[in-house]
């Protein structure tokens, strides 16, 4: 016969791995929850990083060394759009993620509220939304723009960065090459030659023999 204690141990672990629906979706809730946050994060670290990155090799566009001739004038530019796709493909990858994750949460929270229909106060309203409208306030004329705002994505309107800084590599790199060419067709200005004493100054006449 096998002890008491033995058999208590067996029954609550026959318990603990019983399949139960619900407390499984609440765990993966969880999950999901955190891991959106965390995606959020992600992704306004990588405008961040990009930006800076874009942003200084535009300032560096006014110095010098892009001046100084064709290969420099078309490097930068090529990489600064090489970096914008990688920029653009970052963005897309956790657009996406995201989606996936909110769209998971949605259906998580819709399988709940059937079975707490019967609840007066129904938690777990990120994705189902039903309270969003209410929080919009009423729908006035004057207030449309922002209500139309209020529904757009913060991942596409973040999108709008990489495009600008593509668009700008793009007219740097389609006028490097023209830009180039004539800066090497310019021939460069010789320097000053030293004359030996005031006669080779036009005006030196002007000034008397005293001061010579």
């Amino acid at each position: 016969m096998p002890e008491p204690a033995v058999e208590k141990r067996k029954e609550e672990a026959q318990k603990s791995t019983s399949f139960e629906p619900e407390k499984w979706l609440l765990e993966e809730y969880k999950l999901l929850s955190s891991h959106y946050f965390f995606e959020d994060d992600q992704l306004f670290k990588a405008v961040t990083i990009y930006a800076t990155i874009n942003g200084g090799m535009l300032a560096f566009v006014g110095s010098t060394f892009f001046q100084s001739g064709r290969i420099p004038a078309w490097i930068i530019p090529a990489v600064g759009l090489a970096l914008c796709f990688s920029w653009v493909a970052t963005i897309v990858r956790i657009r996406e993620w995201r989606k996936y994750i909110e769209e998971r949460i949605k259906a998580i929270e819709s399988h709940l509220h059937k079975n707490w229909r019967d609840q007066v106060f129904v938690p777990l309203d990120i994705r189902t939304l039903q309270n969003w409208t209410l929080l919009g306030g009423r729908r006035r004329w004057y207030r449309l723009p922002y209500l139309a705002l209020r529904e757009v994505p913060a991942s596409l309107t973040l999108m709008i960065l990489p495009l600008v800084f593509s668009l700008t590599w793009i007219t740097l790199l389609l006028s490097g090459g023209s830009r180039a060419d004539t800066i090497g067709r310019q021939r460069p200005t010789p320097p000053l030659e030293r004359t030996a004493g005031w006669s080779g100054i036009p005006w030196a006449s002007c000034i008397g023999p005293q001061w010579r």
